[in-house]
């Protein structure tokens, strides 16, 4: 019987549970609503990103459904939403008696059990009243120069640049004067960076609450935890030798920790201390950003601003004075088009109180305990208290005087708890407006022209996830294929949280290559450079990357590949002796392991074979979490991959240092030749510029040869005529030799036509490299498109590789499609191996390891698929299950009727076109 009991209480307690979930209890009627997922709720949907000035999708489609006040679930607790001025109104107006302030568990661990927010009764109007001693009106009387000084100082600062980004420049400014005011802080004399500390804090206060090494939330809290221990040191420095004039608010918070009896204890007045700071910065920089953002579209409203502020102008006896008191409380307009930033830009989205008990409200219950989200976007964007309300008319606050919130109006929240903070924004807010619009114009240097057609995505995120969507055809990616049609051959996309423009127009592809280095120059993502790493070959330009190139080719060239050809060829026959031994072999691994173990020899003498630590496992470790999600935890792919890399870098900084401290007699491998470059006096090689590049040639050397390697097998399995033809060619060699038993020959290889007709398709079509990324180092014009100085530029092979207007029938492989074409490096139609002065240097090298391959197979062997190779790309080509073969050996006896009889054997199977 237990048995049963156990399965009913598995079946029946989680519907029990779920039911209990998405039907709470109550004595009344609950407003209408979804309680979402068990524990989720609706917290991810509420999180959703929105671009638009418009109340958030999630409110405004419940506003639909369910009317203005709604339930659902955040963060794990019931939430009464409002967005019903008349509830809004009391919710404020009964602070203390029916509700109370309250923020979820996330927001006091990052903020303070302690902070004003959390705080309730006497203990926080003492507070409110200390904040007040400082930013209320007297006081800010007091400070107005210092506003001015400030902002004018600023704005002269930020006109010698090129260049300002507005947000973290306001940011800076706001909280260089705020903290001068709190605690006397001078940044330019200070050795420890306060505001650093509130960057780091910022950037993870809107993340998932996970407190682990590596997300953003942890990041946020150690923020908070290295700004409080320089606030707590400053508190314990200013009580040890206390002023005897109180000059900011921190020699007011000694006095008060003095009295007798006080009830101020020094963590609340740090958890104030830094919920100060925080806010007056953040939140004003903010509105200022979004005001000049909005001005920069208005220029009519532009035009009232100044002719506002050049009217006091006129009016001062000293012309070189500040602003008054009296100026400031003249500027009309002003307040009128600040009232209309704040209730636009609605900074604060939501409002949190707690029900302290039940409550009935137009027919609905509010249980006591259950949370309670004042929504003020959705009253200031109402069509119903404001016409036309998504258009920006500071004119209609005409005649209307705020001195708190209202009905229609709560930019600075209601009630007891009204911002303490709103006169010393609004101050800041219109002498920043009257310093810039009396002496300063601006304009959007982001782009000067127009910019090419496209969409930017969500914010931060962009459209990397669907960049790499995985899709497992040889066409061209959805992504750029859907673009294409709707936007054109050059669109505008945002990728990991960069702007990039992407180009599948032939002529700007071959005019980006030409321009390396003058108009453009080689980028890639902070990830990677991260895992490649900071000195690595690609992220390097001008005569370091020449120098490096010519390092690579003094072992990659034509000449030194001449030399090393037979080595080439013992290496791929050897290989493919052993594989025939073997009942299957996995051919993606097994040529990866050829062609490592052959270039590691070459590079710095490895031998697998020999060696105690295993140099390919960590490249391998390395290879399964490069294309993956930066988020460096433990278990991660990405985790994997940067500590894959650790273990390979230590491996060869250890065989680098050993041949340094033993250097050979005679160059044989490219670490003697670095050994010697470094000896050199006054050379620019480094040993970390050194261990990135062997790093790099490693990694590239066989990685991308063993996808083409298994690529072009795979094909050949589908293309028996293809591999006829191929057969014919290296027989026909075999035929002309002398010995027999003779490797191939420098001529031989040369003269292998059709082979190379062969590597040609096999790249086109497996489009190893989805793209290749550059950098605009000015302003460009193209086709009537201009991409900004700084933007990222990704050329997309794929789309030319795969366009019907260059190539025929673009899907099926067909070598003679080469016949009579000589590539000698990228055309406007082929770019596989990229181009311009960056084209690969290990281009040569890989078709003389592809060629000699196909040599040693097509005369010696014959191989069944026996399962896999299927392909994602992702955007790059991967082989999720492998391709495995059965390799044999070919009977020389049957060599001949085997040739006749193979379209018989394979073509029924296996079909002529690869899909």
């Amino acid at each position: 019987m237990w048995p049963l009991y156990l399965v009913a209480l598995v079946i029946i307690l989680p519907t029990f549970l779920a039911y209990r979930w998405k039907n709470p209890t109550c004595n009344g009627r609950l407003p209408p609503g979804s309680m979402g997922l068990p524990l989720v709720g609706e917290t991810l949907q509420f999180f959703s990103p929105n671009t638009s000035d418009d109340i958030s999708p999630f409110i405004k489609h419940r506003i639909k459904r369910y009317g203005s006040i709604f339930k659902t679930n955040l963060v794990g607790r019931p939430v009464v939403v409002s967005t019903d001025p008349d509830l809004n109104y009391f919710i404020f107006q009964q602070e203390g008696q029916v509700f109370q302030s309250w923020y979820p568990d996330t927001f006091t661990e990052i903020f303070g059990r302690q902070n004003v927010g959390s705080l309730h009764g006497f203990m926080y109007k003492y507070l409110k009243n200390m904040v007040l001693s400082l930013f209320g009106p007297e006081s800010l009387k007091k400070m107005l120069s210092e506003v001015d000084h400030a902002a004018c100082t600023s704005l002269q600062h930020w006109s010698s640049q090129d260049t300002v980004e507005l947000k973290e420049a306001t940011a800076t400014m706001i909280f260089d004067l705020t903290a001068k005011k709190l605690i006397s802080y001078d940044s330019k004399n200070s050795s420890e960076n306060l505001r650093e500390n509130f960057v780091a804090f910022i950037q993870g206060l809107i993340s998932f609450p996970l407190d682990l090494p590596g997300t953003a939330y942890h990041k946020c809290l150690q923020g908070r935890k290295r700004a409080m221990k320089m606030l707590k040191k400053m508190l314990e420095e200013r009580r040890a030798k206390p002023r005897k004039e109180q000059s900011d608010f921190f020699d007011y918070v000694v006095e008060e920790l003095k009295k007798e009896g006080t009830i101020l204890t020094e963590a609340i007045s740090l958890d104030l201390m830094f919920v100060l700071l925080f806010a007056s910065f953040e939140t004003t920089s903010l509105a200022i950003t979004y005001a000049i953002k909005v001005l920069s579209h208005n220029p009519l409203v532009l035009k009232q601003l100044q002719e506002e502020h050049e009217s006091i102008l006129k009016r001062r006896e000293d012309p070189n004075s500040g602003v008054t008191w009296k100026e400031y409380k003249s500027m009309t307009y002003t307040f009128q088009f600040i009232n209309e930033t704040v209730r636009l830009a609605n900074i604060v989205p939501g409002i949190f109180r707690k029900a302290l008990r039940e409550i009935n409200f137009k027919g609905y219950t509010i249980p006591a305990g259950w949370a309670v989200m004042v929504c003020p976007p959705a009253v200031h964007l109402s069509p119903a208290k404001y016409q036309d309300p998504l258009s920006f008319n500071p004119s209609r606050w005409e005649g209307i005087e705020l001195n708190g919130a209202t009905r229609q109006f709560m930019a600075f929240g209601g009630g007891m708890r009204f911002c303490v903070g709103t006169d010393f924004t609004k101050v800041q807010m219109a002498v920043f407006i009257h310093c810039l619009v009396t002496k300063y114009r601006w304009k959007n240097p982001t782009c000067n022209g127009r910019l090419p057609p496209g969409s930017m995505g969500l914010p931060l995120v962009g459209e990397t996830l669907q960049f790499f969507s995985p899709n497992t055809s040889d066409d061209i990616s959805p992504f750029i294929k859907h673009r294409i049609k709707r936007y054109g051959s050059i669109f505008k996309t945002n990728l990991v949280g960069r702007p990039v423009v992407v180009s599948t127009d032939p002529d700007l592809n071959y005019f980006i290559f030409q321009q390396e280095g003058q108009v453009f120059q080689s980028w890639y993502p902070d990830t990677f450079t991260e895992i490649f790493g900071r000195q690595n070959v690609g992220s390097l330009h001008g005569f370091m990357y020449k120098y490096l190139k010519n390092m690579v080719l003094s072992l990659f060239g034509p000449e030194s590949l001449k030399k090393m050809l037979s080595e080439v060829e013992h290496a791929a026959c050897t290989s493919l002796q052993h594989w025939s031994s073997q009942d299957t072999v996995e051919l993606k691994e097994a040529t990866a392991t050829m062609i490592f173990d052959f270039t590691a020899k070459k590079l710095i003498s490895y031998d697998s074979k020999n060696s105690s630590e295993n140099l390919r496992e960590n490249f391998v470790a390395f290879i399964q979490g490069l294309i993956s999600f930066p988020l460096d935890l433990p278990g991660t792919a990405y985790h994997k991959c940067l500590q894959g890399r650790k273990r390979a870098m230590k491996m060869l900084k250890k065989m680098l240092e050993e041949r340094k401290a033993k250097p050979r007699k005679e160059q044989s491998d490219f670490f003697d030749y670095v050994v010697e470059e470094l000896k050199k006096e006054g050379t620019i090689l480094t040993e970390a510029i050194a261990l990135d590049l062997m790093f790099v040639l490693l990694f590239a050397s066989f990685e991308t040869t063993s996808l083409a390697i298994t690529y072009a097998i795979k094909v050949l399995s589908h293309n028996p005529l293809v591999l006829k033809q191929l057969q014919e060619e290296h027989e026909s060699i075999l035929k002309r030799r002398k010995d027999p038993n003779s490797g191939v020959t420098w001529k031989e290889y040369k003269s292998m036509t059709y082979t190379f007709q062969f590597i040609n398709e096999t790249v086109r079509l497996a489009n190893i490299a989805p793209g290749i990324f550059r950098k605009a180092l000015r302003e460009i014009n193209f086709k009537g498109y201009t991409i900004p100085a700084g933007w990222a530029v990704m050329v997309c092979p794929p789309a030319v590789h795969l366009s019907p207007a260059k190539y025929q029938d673009p899907l099926s492989f067909n070598p003679s499609r080469w016949e009579g074409i000589e590539l000698n490096g990228a055309t406007r139609q082929f770019m596989a191996f990229g181009g311009g002065m960056r084209f690969c240097v290990g281009a040569d090298f890989t078709k003389v390891q592809m060629a000699v391959f196909i040599h040693c197979l097509v005369t010696k062997y014959r191989w069944n698929p026996i399962k896999g190779g299927n392909i994602i790309r992702t955007p790059g080509l991967q082989f999720p299950d492998g391709f495995h073969v059965q390799m044999i050996k070919k009977d020389q006896s049957n060599q001949e009727s085997e040739h006749h009889n193979l379209e018989t054997k394979i073509l029924p199977r296996y079909g002529r076109k690869l899909h």
